[in-house]
């Protein structure tokens, strides 16, 4: 059962990287103005240079590779993500087989992150 936690919560992490990559301007997150420098990739790239200019370089070491998960939500999500999916993995234990707990993971994943994608992290109109 925690791997079932664990897919679930990976999917809304998921869906926390999609739905700031394609619908920014109608999700929550565009709602939280003082973070918009963080949260909108359209803007959050430039977090990992110097004054937020790529051609001064990197703002910290490791700020363009491997410490970038801190420098915006994208990368931040898709790391959270994938500990969560590492973590389902090597947590698992049988459901009922291995062929229905795939199919059962598959299933909670994706109806997580469409709950998520379609419902919860989008302004209502």
């Amino acid at each position: 059962m925690l791997t079932l936690f664990l897919v679930f919560c990976a999917a809304i992490f998921n869906a926390v990287m999609d739905v700031i990559t394609y619908r920014f301007n109608d999700s929550i997150f565009s709602k939280i103005v003082q973070l918009k420098w963080y949260f909108d990739p359209r803007e959050s790239w430039k977090n990992k240079y110097k004054n937020r200019d790529q051609s001064q370089g990197p703002s910290f070491p490791f700020s363009t590779n491997v410490l970038c998960a801190i420098t915006d939500l994208w990368h931040l999500a898709k790391n959270i993500m994938l500990v969560l999916l590492y973590s389902a993995i090597t947590c698992y234990s049988s459901i009922f087989n291995p062929v229905l707990d795939i199919i059962l993971y598959y299933i909670v994943f994706g109806c997580t992150f469409e709950l998520f994608w379609s419902k919860l992290f989008v302004v209502k109109k």
